[in-house]
């Protein structure tokens, strides 16, 4: 049975790997992340019995005495361990954030349903109220300002804060990383069932399929709209995350009644790809299949298969992304599947059926590749490539015209416009340079065939936050310090207020002009700063500024660079590697 320590570092492991440096990191941690840490990085083969192996090596370490004598000892849990580098108290954080899942939405979400929770989960006899023995008014909170303060000295953005003063202040920790609790999850299972089984491909959308069929969706419940529709668009991202791993769990064959029972979860197998569009040397241009890297991977080695038997390994490109590989074609009406082998988790890529594709420009090289880089697609202020299914005369290219001209008699600009197109390219048709304009998409209906396509397009923020410039460290998702990124505000007010926060102070707050560019100088100091864009008196956009000092910055290895098809090779600086021969130099 593994112990204690050996759970903390798996989890600390489980929910850092592969997160991108700069991203923020939830501790989420529900039932079945805890059974996934244990088959995924313990090794346990029992996947049932890891749950119950958790509770165990956490109970022994963080409680002392028994049944009515028990009482929580935290000891030796504060600060960084010095063999592993890594904080001690995170299994025990990940068994209070446990019990912030177990709550249910019905029996309200305050400090009493909480601590009734965490004392199950550690063992207390029931009928106690209030925090359990031993565990002090406060004395977890060094603990969670440990993690916060590893995750910010190894690049990450960490997420866990106080709550406002009363009850709610130290508890606010666990629950604000809980971000769908089990009961959450079986109602979202409910609205899968009801919503996507059928057709079957529905069962096999990517996520920003999957968030704007949520975001059509009218949910019933303040918790989830709240999460899902935020201005925070990292935290909005996050409760996506977390609905996609529910949808790709989902065992479709299981009826209404059996969801909460546990009988209807499946182990997803699936790795989710998008696209990558590469420009010919002979003019045109083609799209290579680009996967995704699955939610905590841990790095084993897969390899993909074409449709021909050619097969390619799966080597991470960037972080959340392998390279990409063969060509396809971009519109299908069906999902295209392609076998995965070496991996016990992983067997399949799958490229959902599209009707559309929306693809942004690479946000490390403004002269990069169009792609599906990001998971959900913030379109505001951006360039970007759509790609519809059909000729210009048929039902998506017709409405995009009509998006366009749409305002225009009023206002002199229509919704959307773009640089170039509709061009036909056999049976698809594709707008270059789009730019969404307007926030008026509520005063046009769209035709059913094109709902999607619509609110795909349609704004969801009503400003957002744009860096350029700068010294970038590369790699690390952060400015190097004296030389902080530009600043630019794409929004549908002429002015909006723009205020910089670091720590608890205010840097700065004043008046900006929309798409005009300004100097972030009081970010030139290493640090964590909080940009906001606020209308109303309340925050629209904000966006994360993380700026390094020198003796902080990483050498990449030639490895993680950007690869570019030279045909028989690839080409990363001034390496090539023959495709072929496996020859580098």
């Amino acid at each position: 049975m593994p112990s204690y320590e050996e759970w903390n570092e798996a989890i600390i492991r489980f929910h850092t790997r592969n997160v991108p440096k700069g991203s923020p990191v939830y501790l989420t941690v529900n039932d079945e992340a805890v059974r996934q840490v244990g088959r995924s990085v313990l090794g346990l083969a029992e996947w049932d019995v890891a749950y119950e192996d958790f509770i165990i090596a956490v109970r022994g370490k963080c409680t002392n005495g028994r049944e009515e004598h028990l009482e929580v000892c935290l000891d030796g849990l504060g600060g960084i361990n010095e063999e592993s580098g890594l904080p001690n108290g995170i299994a025990f954080l990940a068994i209070t954030v446990l019990a912030a899942h177990k709550m249910a939405n019905a029996e309200g979400i305050d400090h009493t349903n909480y601590f009734r929770r965490l004392r199950q989960v550690l063992g207390f006899s029931a009928g106690g109220v209030g925090r359990p023995p031993g565990l002090d008014v406060g004395q977890e909170e060094p603990l969670w300002r440990s993690w916060g303060m590893w995750l910010d000295s190894n690049g990450w953005a960490a997420t866990a804060e106080r709550g406002p003063e009363g009850p709610m202040r130290y508890i606010n920790y666990p629950i604000g990383q809980a971000l769908l609790r089990n009961d959450d999850v079986q109602y979202l299972e409910r609205k899968y069932l009801e919503g996507l089984r059928e057709p079957k491909a529905l069962r096999a959308l990517d996520q920003s399929q999957l968030g704007g069929w949520l975001l059509r969706q009218r949910l019933d419940r303040s918790h989830l709209r709240e999460g899902f529709e935020g201005t925070d668009l990292d935290r909005v991202s996050a409760f996506f995350d977390e609905a996609y791993k529910v949808y790709q769990s989902m065992a479709w064959e299981q009826t209404e009644e059996s969801v909460g029972t546990g009988l209807g979860l499946a182990k997803s197998t699936k790795v989710i790809a998008g696209l990558l569009r590469q420009p010919s040397m002979r003019g045109g241009a083609f799209y290579k299949l680009f996967p995704r890297v699955p939610a905590h991977w841990q790095g084993e080695e897969m390899v993909a298969v074409g449709s021909n038997g050619e097969e390619s390994p799966l080597d991470q490109y960037r972080p959340g992304l392998f390279r990409p590989l063969w060509s396809v074609d971009p519109i299908a009406c069906e999902s295209r599947t392609f076998k995965v082998n070496g991996s016990t988790d992983w067997d399949e890529i799958v490229l959902p059926a599209r009707r559309f594709w929306i693809l942004t420009p690479d946000p490390e090289d403004m002269h990069g590749a169009f792609a599906t880089w990001e998971k959900y697609p913030s379109l505001l202020g951006k360039k970007f490539l759509l790609i519809v299914e059909g000729g210009k005369d048929d039902v998506l290219s017709t409405q995009m015209l009509r998006f366009k001209e749409h305002g225009k008699t009023e206002n002199g600009v229509g919704l959307i416009d773009w640089e170039c197109g509709p061009v036909e390219v056999g049976g698809r048709t594709e707008f270059h340079g789009c730019m969404v304009l307007s926030a008026a998409w509520e005063s046009i209906i769209p035709v059913d065939e094109a709902i999607e396509l619509y609110e795909a397009l349609k704004p969801v923020m009503k400003a957002t936050i744009a860096l350029t410039g700068g010294l970038k460290a590369s790699g690390q998702a952060a400015w190097i310090e004296g030389y902080p990124p530009i600043a630019s505000i794409y929004g549908f007010e002429k002015v909006l207020k723009f205020r910089v926060v670091k720590g608890e102070r205010v840097l700065y707050d004043g008046n900006k002009s929309v798409q005009t560019p300004f100097d972030l100088n009081y970010c030139k100091d290493p640090g964590l700063y909080r940009l906001e864009v606020l209308w109303k008196h309340s925050v629209i956009a904000g966006k994360a500024l993380r700026v390094l000092p020198w003796d902080a910055l990483e050498m990449n290895l030639i490895d993680e660079g950007k690869w570019i098809d030279i045909g028989t090779s690839l080409l990363s600086g001034v390496r090539v590697d023959r495709k072929t021969e496996g020859v580098k130099w």
